[in-house]
């Protein structure tokens, strides 16, 4: 299937977004490649109670994936798990939430309470009573069944359990589908955070409501 060209991009964008958005979207994708500015916006979301899960497939079961699953599935391609990264990830202490179809992982997201990497530059942290939510995927074919919003929930019930009373996570204010997702799941927008990368240099910033929370992106010593 061929490429779509601009005008036909801008224009499905249009249709589905309308035109504010879509500009929101052109102005943020501009500004981060080609003048290395980041915008993100911080939205936290309370973990306290039962939530109401979305209806899933019934043969999909959500549990905490123990170190040794989280071992054996990293390395496989599809799952983007690294095992550098997993290692790593497991020696920090943080936790890994999947959702299965059999004894095949599906879905997953990570939580840590403490920092996690962002890039090859830059991390993140954030204070108790905040969890952070990051790296998270869904295979293809499991797509567009409510299979990802179901993991995060469930992941939301277990992390309260442990005394953690929000999660926190950002996105791209140019990613008008997980803005919108965001929405959906009832995640409440705090402000912003991000970084500017120039001539070599990185430069994180973050409003007030932002630093409140203990949220930040930081260059490791």
């Amino acid at each position: 299937m061929a490429e779509q060209s601009f005008p036909e991009r801008l224009k499905a964008n249009v249709g589905k977004w309308g035109w504010l958005l879509t500009l929101q979207k052109l102005i943020f994708d501009r500004a981060a490649r080609f003048l290395g500015i980041h915008f993100h916006l911080v939205r936290v979301r309370p973990m306290a109670g039962q939530p109401e899960y979305p209806q899933t497939p019934p043969e999909i079961l959500f549990k905490l994936v123990d170190p040794e699953d989280c071992l054996r599935f990293g390395g496989e391609p599809e799952l983007d798990l690294d095992r550098d990264f997993v290692n790593a990830a497991i020696e920090r202490g943080d936790l890994m939430f999947g959702a299965f179809d059999g004894d095949s992982l599906v879905s997953y997201v990570w939580r840590t309470t403490t920092t996690a990497p962002h890039n090859d530059r830059l991390w993140v942290r954030v204070d108790p009573p905040y969890c952070y939510c990051y790296k998270s995927l869904t295979l293809p074919p499991y797509r567009g069944k409510r299979i990802s919003p179901a993991t995060h929930l469930f992941s939301d019930v277990e992390m309260a359990s442990r005394g953690f009373s929000h999660r926190a996570g950002f996105v791209s204010v140019a990613n008008l589908s997980s803005l919108s997702m965001g929405k959906y799941m009832g995640s409440i927008p705090i402000g912003y955070a991000g970084y500017i990368n120039w001539f070599g240099q990185t430069w994180p910033f973050r409003t007030r409501s932002v630093r409140k929370i203990g949220f930040e992106f930081y260059k490791p010593a």
